[in-house]
């Protein structure tokens, strides 16, 4: 996989590029590089002996271990990265351009703008001024900037500075995560895009949120943020750190959370510009895409192998007539068998099939089903809505389109979570070490189960919440009939008006 992004802006490849015939390209892939480089260069060879170093350098599984691209100018890196097209994790900045260049100008806008760190790699030998200008003027950003010159004593420092690459792509977050987070941010994206592909915008609107909510946009850019957060929060790479033990299982999720938190922040802070058009009707294809749209919203499933609250798992040798939602929270998962003992609070999730035979000798036993139809036929209003389903005995919540896989398609399935169907499930202690053990978080090899899916927030936290507010036992005896008409009689004459009556 190719790794950290770097950006080299020097002006040195001017000549280079005019050699090979590619004086016209503002910006130089490393293959581009690569054939710059193979061109006699008369001076700036530390430059050249750079970009020899990083586009050649190979991991233990001779993959790249940096890209490496370059501009000439950095207007043309500037025109790039407002365009979108291009992001790195470090710059190697040369100083001196030309009078037209405004060094602290350029490099404010890249510190502004990126989380990138900056090396001033400069033949300039004006240290003190360079110095004395970035003291004035980018005092703020001095942790993320650092000069070194390209020769000392007519030796390159280009090694030097592979060096500083390595020491930061060691030891600090934004240069090691940058790249993979960005990628999963745009796999994200693109995943969301891919879904709202199939419909025009307005149809959109109808379909996530009710005309007369938020503005037209609020659902939407808060589906976007979440769907964005979620894969941020499961990145493979903080998991592989994980696994190393380089990072704890509770400052990587407090790390995640931060960063993913701000890219939903950013998401709703967006103006999308839309003027809707008329209502939108909905035909039966849109009404299948609505239920494709709802379950991706409502759901997700992390890349790993952890277990979290709101998971919906499997018994592995289940025909998915039964489910169960994890109800365990992440600060016990997270230290598991010291914090719970080994037990797995989980609630069961019952299939709800046509003509459901089990559900319905159950619920005649209380109520007339005729009645229970007829209460039932305004329908659910969301997630945790659960009175119109009160007529059922038990206390329950409706959990639609679960995105279940059999044989190598999806089905979406509707399930009713009974909020007194909590139970455990024992978890055996595994083999490990007498240290480990106590910060071991709970993973799918330790149960007979697997994820089927997980529940994304704002609905995760949200049944969660609802499931336990219904076991609380908050309720009251009733007052009498008499007195309760009483009660409302009262509220009726405080709503009079003295002059209509």
């Amino acid at each position: 996989m190719i790794g950290t992004n770097i950006c080299i802006i020097d002006d040195g490849f001017m000549l280079p590029a005019v050699d090979a015939n590619l004086q016209s390209h503002s910006y130089f892939s490393g293959a581009a590089l690569k054939v710059l480089t193979a061109q006699d260069w008369d001076k700036d060879h530390p430059l050249k002996e750079l970009c020899d170093t990083l586009v050649d350098q190979r991991d233990e599984n001779q993959e790249p271990v940096w890209s490496v691209a370059g501009f000439r100018l950095p207007e043309f890196f500037k025109r790039a990265f407002e365009e979108g097209k291009y992001r790195s994790d470090l710059i190697v900045f040369d100083w001196e351009y030309g009078d037209e260049v405004d060094q602290v100008s350029e490099l404010k806008f890249i510190l502004e703008n990126s989380h990138a760190h900056v090396i001033i790699f400069t033949g300039a030998d004006k240290d003190e001024e360079i110095r004395a200008v970035l003291a004035e003027g980018l005092s703020e950003y001095s942790s993320r900037i650092e000069l070194l010159d390209k020769e000392t004593d007519g030796a390159s420092q280009h090694q030097k500075l592979k060096e500083l690459l390595e020491e930061k792509h060691a030891n600090n977050f934004s240069f090691k995560f940058g790249s993979s987070l960005r990628s999963s941010v745009n796999r994200s994206l693109d995943g969301v895009l891919h879904k709202l592909s199939a419909l025009d915008l307005d149809k959109v609107v109808k379909i996530l949120a009710a005309q007369d909510n938020d503005p037209i946009d609020a659902d939407l850019k808060e589906m976007i943020g979440e769907k964005l957060k979620e894969k941020v929060k499961s990145s493979d790479k903080f998991r592989q750190l994980i696994d190393e033990q380089v990072l704890s299982e509770e400052v990587s999720s407090e790390l995640l959370e931060i960063v993913a938190e701000v890219i939903k922040t950013d998401i709703a802070s967006l103006e999308l510009e839309h003027d809707g058009g008329a209502p939108q009707e909905l035909d039966e294809n849109d009404i299948k895409i609505m239920e494709q749209l709802w379950s991706y919203r409502l759901y997700h499933r992390p890349a790993d192998n952890v277990v979290r609250g709101g998971d919906i798992i499997l018994p592995k040798d289940g025909d998915g007539s039964e489910l169960f939602l994890v109800l365990t929270p992440p600060c016990d998962l997270a230290q598991f068998w010291n914090k719970t003992d080994g037990k797995l609070a989980v609630v069961k999730l019952e299939l709800l099939t046509d003509q459901n035979q089990g559900l319905r000798e159950r619920a005649k036993r209380f109520k007339k089903l005729g009645d229970i139809r007829k209460k039932l036929k305004p329908g659910v209003s969301s997630l945790t809505n659960g009175e119109p389903l009160n007529v059922l005995p038990g206390r329950s919540f409706l959990i639609p389109l679960v995105p279940l896989k059999n044989d190598l398609e999806i089905t979406l399935r509707n399930y009713r979570a009974n909020s007194h169907s909590l139970s455990s499930i024992d978890v055996p202690l595994p083999d490990a070490s007498a240290e480990a053990l106590p910060k071991a978080a709970l993973r799918y090899d330790h149960l007979e189960f697997s994820r089927v899916t997980k529940l994304s927030d704002p609905f995760c936290g949200a049944i969660i919440g609802a499931t336990l507010s219904n076991l609380s036992g908050w309720g009251v005896a009733d007052y009498p009939r008499e007195l309760s008409g009483k009660f409302g009689q009262h509220f009726s004459e405080s709503l009079k008006d003295p002059a209509n009556g």
